[in-house]
């Protein structure tokens, strides 16, 4: 059987061999009045065997029944097929300058009991270099006392850092009879916020009163801190309050009874109190006092000494042209306006790509009595774009941050495979848009050996924390430095070595003239270990769960000074190749 099919001047014919695997082509390039024998295509003869023997024909080539296709023309080979492109080499890993420290024989361990932290407790590039302080604790005793422990530079924010203690909230008073009490404490970008309230009676109920509710936090970055009181919040509304469980409010095991008490008494009963917002700002802190789930708008901005704005927070949209939108309410104090901060994803577990900024003009503060209640005029709400989507090969972050005296929002977007990333920061302004853009330096701006940030840096320029993993993906793979510490008195008495990993890294100044203000470090493996490293490395400390933490004590950890410093050729343990986050520049020698 013959099967024709011709264009214009150009055809191809094809016959079935019977019984043959192979099928036999010619080819036509003058309009039939000479053929070519084709070689060999076994691929279209065996789709052919299966498929009706219709033949089309076009400029570019046949099609043979219903999916086998031939293209082009002039009797080309069907050649072996294509090959897959050869992976690129996989990177190997590398390291970048280890840094070699020292525990100082003047200092020793000192334990920190009752962290309020769901993990070891160990800070980590959250609480590193903040203003003056180089590395922050919070703690929350079984009385209610809230205190913040941190190591706090000089004024002139260089220099040795000295241990101190502030007191957030006191500890709740006795004699409360059958009232309770609840509390929200966070941690936040600038510092702690904390709120308390008492609720009468015991039970939080809709509709009744919510009075003196106690506002408290700690800013490093503006190097303010606070505490008020909001007189008149409204009514409760359902939600406000999660009562805790029964066995929470039993005394720890371990307790001991003060002198002449047979049973050592019972915490205060403390609740969970859940506003819809509690962020700390520029010279204060805001405050929606119910929760989420009451769609209540009321707000407050507290700016001590007694200071208090009242408005309503802006109500966000629910849906855009492309579905609904999944928007997390914030607030900024921006030249000494509110300004409502709405930030959008680009899914619900992505990173935020863009933002709702609303402002309006502030009410004016009334001196030592709240603003009286009011609407106000309407807020006007706009949209911008602060990062391109995440994608195959581009990884984005987004954050807050201060520069001098102003909080914006910082973006990061880093491709990993090539080393190579950017950053900017933008600051809030209060008529609801962001400023000029400033480029931020990353990790892939460094040296090997960085130099640190002045304490005129710090002041001055944007801080950029700038995280080594997002989710399970390395950011600034091949940047980590090693690190090795001895503690010349060990546990034995004989000299101990732990082995740890530089992690996030939080700098300043420019792309071009980049500076480190320090880095958090992990112990390799799983040890309960690390280290805060300032760009004065000279001035670090080293952190461990501690050994006898306790239902009385609560999360404990110890921390000690050590003196550290790079070491070009300092050899790098064995145990460092394991760890995640190396691939970078070819493996040096060991």
């Amino acid at each position: 059987m013959v099967a024709l099919s011709a264009r214009a001047s150009r055809g191809r014919a094809r016959t079935d061999g019977g019984g043959e695997d192979v099928a036999a082509f010619w080819e036509s390039l003058d309009g039939g009045v000479t053929w070519a024998e084709l070689p060999e295509m076994p691929a279209l003869s065996r789709e052919l065997a299966q498929a009706p023997v219709a033949v089309a024909c076009g400029a570019s080539g046949c099609l043979f029944g219903d999916v086998a296709t031939r293209v082009g023309w002039g009797g080309q080979a069907e050649g072996a097929p294509p090959r897959a492109p050869e992976p690129p080499p996989r990177a190997q890993p590398a390291v970048r300058t280890p840094i070699v420290c020292e525990t100082l024989p003047s200092s020793k361990w000192t334990r920190v009991d009752n962290v309020d932290s769901s993990g070891l407790g160990l800070p980590d590039a959250d609480e590193l270099l903040r203003g003056r302080s180089v590395w922050s604790l919070l703690t929350r005793a079984p009385s209610g006392a809230i205190d913040v422990v941190s190591a706090m530079l000089p004024e002139s924010g260089a220099g040795e850092a000295r241990v101190v203690t502030r007191s957030l909230l006191p500890a709740v008073p006795a004699g409360l009879g059958g009232a309770r009490v609840a509390t929200n404490l966070t941690a936040q970008m600038e510092g702690y916020a904390a709120a308390r309230l008492r609720i009468p009676g015991g039970a939080a109920k809709p509709g009744a009163p919510m009075r003196n509710v106690e506002v408290a936090w700690e800013n490093w970055l503006d190097g303010t801190s606070g505490r008020g009181v909001i007189p008149d919040a409204g009514p409760f509304e359902l939600g406000d309050v999660k009562p805790a469980p029964d066995a929470a409010r039993k005394a720890p095991p371990g307790a001991r009874p003060p002198p002449g008490q047979r049973r050592a008494p019972a915490p205060p009963p403390e609740d969970f109190y859940d506003p819809a917002l509690l962020s700390v700002s520029l010279r204060g802190i805001f405050l929606r006092p119910h929760s989420g789930s009451a769609h209540s708008e009321l707000t407050f901005f507290y700016e001590p000494p007694a200071k208090l704005q009242r408005f309503d927070f802006p109500s966000w949209p629910a849906s855009g042209l492309h579905g609904s939108l999944d928007v997390r309410a914030d607030a900024v104090l921006a030249d000494g306006q509110p300004v409502g901060v709405g930030m959008v994803r680009q899914a619900s577990n992505g990173p935020v790509t863009a933002m709702l900024l609303a402002h309006r003009p502030a009410p004016a503060p009334s001196a030592g009595a709240p603003t009286p209640p009011g609407p106000g005029p309407a807020w006007a709400i706009d949209a911008v774009t602060v990062a391109p989507p995440a994608g195959r090969d581009r990884l984005v972050h987004t954050d807050w941050t201060y520069a001098g005296t102003s909080i914006g929002v910082t973006t990061l977007v880093a491709d990993p495979g090539h080393a190579s990333a950017w950053a900017l920061f933008q600051p809030f302004r209060k008529d609801g848009t962001l400023g000029p853009a400033r480029p931020l330096p990353t990790p892939f701006d460094l040296g090997d050996a960085p130099r640190p940030c002045s304490a005129a840096e710090r002041a001055a320029t944007a801080r950029h924390e700038a995280p080594l993993f997002l989710g399970s993906e390395a950011l600034f793979p091949g940047t980590r430095h090693p690190v090795v510490v001895t503690d010349a008195a060990g546990p034995s008495g004989a000299p101990e070595v732990m082995v740890l990993l530089t992690a996030s890294t939080v700098l300043h100044g420019t792309p071009s003239a980049p500076c480190v203000a320090g880095w958090d470090a992990r112990a390799i493996g799983r040890a309960p270990l690390s280290a805060i490293l300032p760009g004065d490395l000279a001035q670090s400390w080293l952190f461990r769960a501690a050994a006898g933490s306790s239902g009385a004590t609560g999360t404990a950890i110890e921390l000690r000074r050590m003196a550290c410093r790079f070491e070009p050729g300092a050899k790098v343990p064995e145990a460092v190749w394991s760890e995640p986050a190396l691939d970078g520049s070819p493996r040096p020698d060991r």
